[in-house]
């Protein structure tokens, strides 16, 4: 997941692990990691490694999708997009 430099990263983090938890599909053993990944030219990057059984496998990928989007919204966390300034003289 990718934020905006403008936004905290460990409210960011926070609020993907109470999405995490929140989902009964997700193992807790292993545990989830959810850590900064990169910062990237227009974002902060956020890795999710959560596990579950095969057979959920595409459920828990587009339920994380849709429930981290609408918890960033929640929580005004920024989905930043490429931006590029161009100074002229």
């Amino acid at each position: 997941f990718s934020i905006s430099y403008d936004d905290d990263a460990f409210k960011a983090i926070s609020v993907i692990k109470e999405v995490i938890n929140k989902n009964g599909l997700i193992l807790k053993d292993p545990a989830p990691f959810v850590s900064e990944e990169a910062q990237s030219s227009s974002s902060v990057d956020i890795v999710v490694r959560a596990w579950c059984s095969t057979g959920n496998y595409w459920d828990v990928y587009y339920a994380l999708i849709k429930d981290v989007h609408q918890a960033f919204n929640d929580n005004n966390i920024t989905i930043p997009y490429p931006q590029l300034d161009v100074h002229t003289k």
